[in-house]
């Protein structure tokens, strides 16, 4: 028995509604009004001018002038309102459309980046390229969706005004249009429709694959020029490749399916009317313009029925798009509902000073733990080295200080956000000029440039200096500079905006031990306690306290000058 699936009615409404009933969008709810009363007019126009075209074929056919000119200059006026009616209301849909697209997509990015929301969807769930959701789905939800109300608010209007105009004409005629509309329409469901469907999903996943591929390449492309690898990328991408073009193949079989069918019944629709009424055209019971008038309003009546047909791309297009809008806006009340739900929860509360009160880590999504009751306080100017063997959990812990990983039981103790600076083993190098990348991430601060001059300086980066010129010069910095380079202009970032504590991820993993020396000590001369991680020798000179994770169940803190990493 079919039943009726109203889900996917109900998720469209759930995106679609906050936008409608905002109280600070009453504009757009004006716009959408007069977008509408547009749309019923202008289908209006469209039955009446269709009446006015099959007037001038029976006054030419009676030979009568006084009609065909009173005609005429009927038709004139309805074309210098329509033509000036029609392009507003597209003009305005676009705009409409536009409006809504900017406000959803301030939501959705809003939400998507606060709460540091990005983080969990990139790490702990299996969503899928949010970004484009964001930067291309929602543009063609708004806009799709728009333009389907509208062409579905004209294909009813139309539908009424046509069917009366062929009910007037000739009444079996309409029977005959429901019978052959019901026919057509079940006949292309049943065997192209649901197929299709499927196949164009298929295919957005197929090409969403092929571009995940060729991004890999870009972003690992030095790694895979030094294993020489290109061959088995290659291979890689074409795999993908293929299976794109194999499904697109099939895609373009049943879609030359359909468009026979298609043309096949609409070019039927446009003969049929003409046989109906030729008996009683023959008979002199009905004027030659009924034919034009019939063939106008059948056809017309046809593809209102059959709207789903004929956009039926548009249709695929964005309920694929859709999916994806509604998968990120679960996810991010997944986000949401972690905190209240899970029990197995890290308890962060605000002190002046850091500590671990009984800290038990656990892989997120799992139940595997890598650190057991961890207690200890770092106590100011105290500084702490993290060692450990590989996967031991170092880096988690450095995790859940910064409130990024929650997972575990027990409570971490620490200062307010602004006093936490956080140095990874890859620093995070905006799109800005070299002043930005060394405030960065208090981009409103003010900081005069002989002392960003003299941090350059103090962490050894004058050849970056004087290799671009200034301060303000513009770079992909990322790009341009090597790894140590962008591990000293960190330290500068932390060195200038002085925090109460610091932790660093191995951040001085890519420089020689001079330079890791040079750095470590303009930091012990600060106020800053910081937290490290890293595995060389001579960085115990510069703590005073080692954390050694043994395994999952096990640690020690230990006197630095009593620990040797032998």
């Amino acid at each position: 028995m079919f039943k009726w699936d109203v889900e996917p009615l109900q998720q469209f409404w759930q995106i679609a509604k906050p936008y409608w009933f905002s109280r600070s969008e009453s504009q757009g709810k004006k716009q959408l009004v007069g977008l509408i009363s547009l749309s019923i007019i202008s289908s209006i126009v469209i039955a009446f001018e269709t009446i006015q075209r099959g007037e001038i074929i029976s006054a030419l056919a009676v030979r009568d002038g006084d009609r065909f000119w009173h005609t005429i200059r009927l038709l004139g006026l309805i074309i210098a309102v329509s033509v000036p009616l029609l392009s507003y209301k597209t003009y305005l849909e676009s705009r409409l459309a536009l409006k809504w697209r900017r406000w959803l997509t301030d939501k959705f990015l809003r939400r998507y980046l606060e709460e540091r929301r990005f983080y969990f969807l990139h790490n702990y769930s299996s969503l899928d390229n949010p970004d484009r959701t964001i930067a291309e789905d929602l543009d063609q939800f708004t806009q799709q969706s728009l333009f389907l109300f509208i062409q579905t608010l004209e294909a009813l209007v139309q539908l009424v005004a046509f069917i009366g105009i062929i009910w007037l004409i000739y009444q079996p005629l309409v029977l005959f249009l429901l019978i052959y509309s019901v026919v057509g329409t079940g006949t292309l469901w049943f065997l192209f429709i649901r197929k299709l469907t499927a196949i164009n999903l298929e295919q957005y996943l197929k090409e969403a694959n092929l571009r995940f591929s060729l991004i890999r390449v870009r972003d690992h492309s030095e790694s895979i020029a030094f294993y020489r690898s290109e061959a088995i990328e290659k291979k890689g991408v074409k795999q993908k490749l293929n299976q794109a073009i194999a499904n697109f193949n099939r895609l373009i079989t049943w879609q030359f399916n359909l468009d026979l069918f298609q043309n096949g019944f609409q070019f039927i629709a446009m003969i049929l009317p003409a046989i109906l009424l030729a008996p009683s055209i023959f008979a002199g019971q009905v004027e030659i313009g009924a034919i034009t008038q019939s063939q106008i309003a059948f056809e017309r009546s046809w593809l209102s029925l059959s709207l789903i047909i004929f956009q039926f791309e548009k249709i695929t297009a964005l309920a694929a798009g859709f999916k994806r809008i509604f998968n990120l806006n679960h996810y991010l009340k997944q986000v949401d509902l972690i905190d209240k739900e899970d029990q197995k929860l890290i308890e962060i509360k605000e002190k002046e000073q850091l500590a671990f009160k009984n800290l038990t880590l656990i892989i997120p999504n799992s139940e595997n733990k890598i650190t057991h009751n961890l207690s200890l306080r770092v106590k100011p100017r105290e500084n702490i080295l993290i060692v450990g063997s590989s996967g031991v959990g170092k880096t988690s812990l450095i995790r859940a200080i910064g409130g990024l990983w929650k997972s575990g039981s027990g409570a971490i103790y620490k200062p307010r956000s602004p006093d936490i600076l956080f140095l990874p083993q890859s620093p995070y190098l905006i799109l800005g000029s070299l002043r930005e990348q060394l405030i960065y991430p208090h981009l409103s601060n003010n900081i005069a440039s002989d002392k960003l001059l003299g941090i350059i300086e103090q962490v050894n980066l004058n050849q970056v200096l004087n290799k671009f010129g200034n301060l303000d010069a513009q770079e992909d910095w990322s790009r341009v500079l090597s790894r140590g380079e962008q591990q000293r202009l960190a330290f500068a970032r932390l060195l200038l905006h002085q925090p109460k504590y610091a932790l660093l991820d191995e951040s001085t993993s890519a420089l020689d031990n001079s330079n890791q020396d040079l750095l470590y000590q303009l930091l012990a001369d600060t106020e800053i306690t910081y937290i490290s991680v890293g595995h060389r020798e001579n960085l115990l000179r510069y703590h005073q306290q080692v954390l050694q994770l043994i395994d999952s169940q096990n640690w020690r803190l230990v006197p630095a000058q009593e620990f040797s990493f032998l």
